[in-house]
């Protein structure tokens, strides 16, 4: 800002008198408003040099404040890295891929998760899940139809292989298919009978009437196949192969029914004989939990051979 010059005074001019009044009302208070306005002018420029300082100032802190949390991040990568590395070195145990938490969750709503439970894996074990190479929906043994509920088992050395609490109430139809049993004695019949509520049931009340010609149906029991003769040649080519259904297992009213087929297969896999039949099982005794197969002469079983179920679930 520019300031205007007070021109000087001349006591020897005749007009002296008439200087100094205008030096007086007119230059001073020129000056006079002039200075205040220099002040007002530097205190504002002061002002905004001031804030400029305080800003800069603040973007210093500001950045400092940037780099420290820089490098708290830089120590916080470095300690993920670390645990990353203790997690893939301790998986299955205390982790972050433990089971007890969850691995995916849905994108649109994260409340929506899933775990892997692994609790089932027989300890030291680490089995291997293989993706197929397609897309589709997982289907879970519950989904399907018909499922394996039991075995393979193989008998042991006993007069009976018992299953008393094997059906479960999903199913109304059970399917048995065994291979390769054997007696320990020739010329067996291999027998059922049914557990009621996890009891054998060894009562009279099986029916007699034949739905066939091999005598099926006992009043103590059930037939499975006849003639059964004991391992004289080499395994596995001897045995009574059979598969047995049985309806209306869950009805403690309805007589329980369905069919047995088997087959004689004797030394050399030459057939021994086909025992098959469709049959009405007589049985009245209640809703049944499982079977018992046993040698209508007290023989104990050969330990080879297999047995599975399967149930069929209820439409």
């Amino acid at each position: 800002m520019t300031i205007t010059a007070i021109p000087p005074l001349d006591r020897t001019s005749p007009t002296f008198r008439a200087e100094c009044d205008i030096y007086f009302a007119s230059s001073i208070p020129t000056l006079t408003t002039e200075l205040n306005g220099l002040a007002t002018d530097l205190t504002t420029k002061q002002g905004l040099a001031s804030a400029a300082a305080i800003s800069t100032n603040n973007d210093k802190i500001a950045t400092a404040a940037d780099r420290v949390q820089t490098g708290l991040d830089r120590v916080q990568t470095g300690q993920d890295r670390a645990a990353a590395a203790a997690s893939a070195a301790t998986i299955g145990t205390t982790a972050a891929f433990s089971d007890s938490n969850p691995i995916a969750k849905n994108a649109a709503d994260n409340t929506k998760q899933a775990k892997l439970d692994l609790s089932a894996i027989t300890p030291g074990t680490t089995p291997v899940y293989a993706a197929p190479n397609k897309s589709g929906t997982l289907a879970l043994l519950d989904d399907t139809g018909v499922r394996l509920i039991g075995g393979p088992y193989t008998p042991t050395a006993a007069a009976n292989v018992d299953f008393a609490s094997i059906f479960a109430g999903e199913f109304d139809w059970i399917e048995c298919h065994m291979h390769d049993i054997l007696p320990s004695a020739n010329n067996e019949v291999l027998m059922m009978r049914f557990f009621v509520g996890g009891v054998i049931n060894t009562a009279a009340v099986y029916g007699v009437a034949n739905d066939g010609s091999n005598s099926a149906l006992t009043a103590s029991g059930i037939s499975i196949a006849n003639q059964v003769s004991n391992a004289t040649g080499s395994y596995p080519y001897i045995g009574v192969s059979s598969r047995i259904g049985i309806r209306n297992i869950n009805s403690a009213t309805r007589i329980k029914s369905g069919e047995i087929s088997s087959i004689l297969t004797g030394t050399g896999g030459i057939s021994g004989g086909l025992y098959g039949e469709r049959r009405n099982f007589g049985f009245t005794g209640g809703a049944i939990t499982g079977v018992r197969f046993y040698w209508a002469s007290g023989a104990t079983f050969l330990p080879q051979g297999t047995i599975r179920f399967y149930g069929f679930k209820k439409a």
